[in-house]
């Protein structure tokens, strides 16, 4: 594979906190980004070249960890719809049960209604209320307003502190 670059190769008896394993990695890549590095061509030329992270391959279970979701084989666990899911016992005489998203015969698509960003917000706000239902702190509500903000950057898109200038059907 041409222009692969392996941010990092984890195993162990216990996952790892994604923030602080992938720090150097993402370090690096900041000081590719915003630095840039020089190099020298074939013909003595030297030039300028800047890094920039476009993709990232991960297994679903290390998807979870960086994007920070529900895993996919737990309820909501499901990236692309709001589909909860449900476990079944495990066939064959096995013991345990398994986590499935059956095919919805009444949708088009065959998938529950589609993740947007909006409701993925909203979701995460209700996530941050208290047991007693209490309205998030206001430091939680800086934290949320910076990531819309980061959200801005990276989709070039104008987000509100409560979204509201992203159409309801915008899909995350």
């Amino acid at each position: 594979m041409n222009n692969l670059v392996m941010g990092g190769l984890w195993f162990g008896e216990h996952k790892p906190v994604m923030g602080t394993f992938l720090k150097p990695f993402q370090e690096a890549l900041s000081r590719l980004e915003i630095q840039g590095t020089t190099f020298q061509l074939p013909n003595k030329e030297t030039i300028m070249s800047k890094v920039y992270l476009v993709s990232g391959i991960f297994d679903l279970p290390a998807k979870s960890l960086v994007l920070e979701e529900i895993q996919f084989n737990g309820f909501c666990g499901c990236s692309y719809c709001v589909e909860a899911g449900k476990s079944v016992k495990a066939k064959d005489g096995g013991q345990g049960q398994v986590h499935v998203y059956p095919f919805d015969d009444e949708s088009e698509t065959g998938h529950a209604e589609r993740r947007t960003h909006k409701g993925t917000i909203a979701n995460g706000m209700k996530s941050l209320e208290d047991p007693l239902g209490k309205p998030v702190s206001v430091s939680d509500k800086f934290l949320y307003f910076v990531s819309c903000l980061l959200w801005s950057v990276f989709t070039e898109k104008q987000v509100c502190l409560l979204c509201d200038t992203l159409d309801a059907e915008d899909n995350f």
